[in-house]
């Protein structure tokens, strides 16, 4: 007897679990688990363009009506050539204005854009050459860091000032002097704005320099005037044009992404 009640209890479990398993799989009425959340969908890659919504500035710089090239002298100055225009302003048929200097600056930036990184300095040379009396270079455009160097190739002493043209009224920064045949004469450019270059001696041999915060962009108008400015952020941008000889103005500038926007401006006064 004793034997037949551990066969019997020993079988009891067999018999049960199968029902257990049943009553477990059903759920004993209770909800079956969730299913797992489907993977989000993987975002589209956005291209350099779409993040950056950048556009672009185009136009050309002109003369007024009666400005014309500007030429050396008649008269025989110190070891300096008479006539000529090399080196000197340059006006063509159509009044478009060579060396002239366009900067845009970003205007005021629009809620939620990120505000603009501060650049780490270039350190680019320009080079700028005197001979005959004049400025091979008329215009520069640099960045915060930049060097520009001197070349003297005339048979004459010549001393330049560097001075500060923003503000409305020039200061004096440094006085730059070359003797002559003088070489890789270096000024390092760690102030942002517009300076002027120009001779002590000879009033006409003078120059312009731009050195560019992080948040502008320069060019320099070629022989018909015209320039381009690529990779503008999207928005409204200040524009100062400027001209060693003609002056400067000022204006706004409305840049849309992938477009290309026009810039038309006139330097200087009728019959100049």
């Amino acid at each position: 007897m004793f034997g037949r009640r551990l066969a019997l209890q020993s079988a009891l479990p067999r018999a049960i679990a199968p029902l257990a398993a049943l009553l477990l799989l059903g759920g004993c009425g209770k909800a079956d688990p969730p299913e797992p959340d489907p993977a989000p969908p993987t975002p589209a890659p956005v291209s350099e363009s779409e993040e950056r919504a950048t556009g672009t500035v185009q136009g050309v710089i002109r003369a007024a009506p009666g400005v014309k090239d500007e030429t050396l002298p008649s008269e025989p100055s110190d070891g300096c050539p008479t006539g000529g225009t090399a080196g000197m302003t340059q006006v063509d048929d159509e009044r478009g204005l060579a060396d002239a200097v366009v900067l845009l600056r970003q205007g005021p930036r629009r809620a939620g854009a990120p505000a603009p990184q501060a650049e780490v300095a270039a350190g680019a040379i320009h080079t700028i050459d005197v001979r005959a009396c004049a400025l091979q270079t008329k215009a520069v455009v640099a960045r915060l860091g930049d060097t520009l160097m001197l070349n003297n190739a005339d048979a004459r002493f010549h001393a330049l000032g560097l001075s500060q043209l923003d503000g409305g009224q020039a200061r004096r920064m440094q006085t730059l002097p070359l003797a002559p045949g003088e070489r890789d004469v270096r000024f390092t450019l760690d102030q942002p704005g517009f300076y002027g270059l120009a001779s002590d001696q000879l009033p006409w041999m003078r120059g312009l320099v731009l050195v560019l915060r992080a948040n502008e962009a320069g060019a320099i108008t070629q022989a018909d005037g015209g320039f381009r400015v690529d990779d503008l952020a999207a928005g409204s941008w200040n524009v100062i044009v400027r001209h060693e000889r003609l002056g400067a103005k000022d204006t706004t500038v409305e840049v849309v992404s992938a477009e290309t926007a026009a810039l038309y401006e006139v330097l200087g006064t009728p019959s100049e």
